[in-house]
């Protein structure tokens, strides 16, 4: 089994309940199994104990948390009976790529006010579905109270993988807003790394890892966005639009310009909503 999957969660697809309670556990040695079929499992316990999510082994004390992926057999060790929330969901489009958690997902609470505050959300979930029989909007009240948790779960721990690297993430996004700040400036790469502090290689890579695109692609793609912004919403003449986005050759300029949106400035401009100014 590949025990790396993930959850992906996407906006356009409200997660659909299938259980959700507060129910009374009490496992020993593992000798009990279960699996998820089609569907996602999401606990959060109430008292400590071990679980094996295929060959994965997790230890948790009040306040774990566990995201089991569809299709995966799990079972439990607990020194004490207890109790646990327990979530049991479907999701239909599971490719749409809005957000994503890694799969089986395992986290422990770090205070009793987060876990206090995961609680609540479960609580709601648990009391919107068991009045989704006589009222049809708590149904999907409950489903969207559980993607917005996961999201937020999401960001969260997307924040935590990133702390280590909090320090250079901060130059990538200097070195963002350097461009953006002089995109009618000739203004090269070694430059921008040096004034955000990072070496041009580091920066380069850690670059295309949070914006998806090249130090180049991206200084490009934002003069080619504000140029055709120009085109459409003011009166200034393309050579002109040219030398504000840091392209003053017009041959050299045209040529990025249909490369990226496909159209040249002129067709482009032909689209005012007023009456062209050449």
């Amino acid at each position: 089994m590949n025990n790396t999957e993930f959850l992906r969660l996407p906006a356009e697809s409200i997660p659909k309940i299938l259980v959700a309670g507060h129910y009374y556990h009490e496992d020993k040695g593992f000798l009990r199994k279960y699996y998820t079929d089609d569907s996602f499992c999401l606990h959060l316990y109430d008292y400590p104990g071990t679980i094996k999510i295929g060959n994965l082994t997790f230890r948790f004390k009040a306040g774990g948390m566990t995201i089991i992926a569809p299709f995966t057999e799990y079972s439990y060790d607990l020194p004490q009976a207890g109790h646990h929330y327990c979530i049991h969901f479907y999701i239909e489009n599971r490719n749409c790529k809005v957000n994503e958690l890694k799969l089986p997902f395992f986290s422990q609470m770090g205070n009793n006010i987060e876990y206090e505050i995961i609680k609540t959300k479960l609580k709601e979930i648990i009391e919107f579905d068991f009045m989704k029989e006589s009222n049809k909007i708590a149904a999907a009240a409950s489903g969207i109270s559980l993607l917005q948790m996961l999201c937020c779960i999401s960001i969260k721990r997307n924040r935590i993988e990133q702390t280590v690297y909090s320090r250079s993430f901060a130059s990538v996004l200097k070195a963002a807003s350097i461009i953006d700040a002089n995109l009618h400036l000739f203004i090269t790469i070694p430059s921008i790394a040096k004034k955000a502090e990072l070496s041009q290689n580091y920066l380069a890579r850690l670059f295309k890892e949070h914006y998806g695109m090249t130090l180049t692609h991206y200084q490009t793609k934002k003069r080619m966005e504000l140029a055709k912004y120009l085109l459409l919403h003011s009166d200034a003449k393309i050579k002109e639009i040219g030398e504000r986005c840091g392209l003053p050759d017009p041959q050299h300029f045209n040529k990025v310009f249909k490369k990226i949106v496909g159209k040249n400035p002129s067709a482009v401009r032909a689209n005012q909503k007023w009456e062209n100014h050449e």
